[in-house]
């Protein structure tokens, strides 16, 4: 994936996010975004071992990711 790929879905994944914070959730935005993308990477965890087939590419592609290029760059 190129870098415009990876911060649009970042973008989109995010919108998705604070929709559900300020939807259901209802804490500060802060926080609310925090929490759920805590317990969204503890059900991607939890889930390569249910789902081994499905999660592999994506927790490839994010093992190869290079977060300091992207993000500071």
């Amino acid at each position: 994936m190129v870098v415009f790929n990876i911060l649009s879905l970042l973008v989109v994944i995010t919108a998705a996010f604070a929709y559900i914070n300020t939807r259901f959730v209802k804490l500060p935005n802060t926080i609310g975004l925090m929490l759920i993308s805590f317990f969204s990477s503890i059900l991607i965890g939890i889930g390569k071992f249910y789902f081994p087939e499905v999660l592999e590419p994506l927790i490839h592609t994010i093992v190869e990711l290079d977060f300091s290029v992207i993000v500071l760059n």
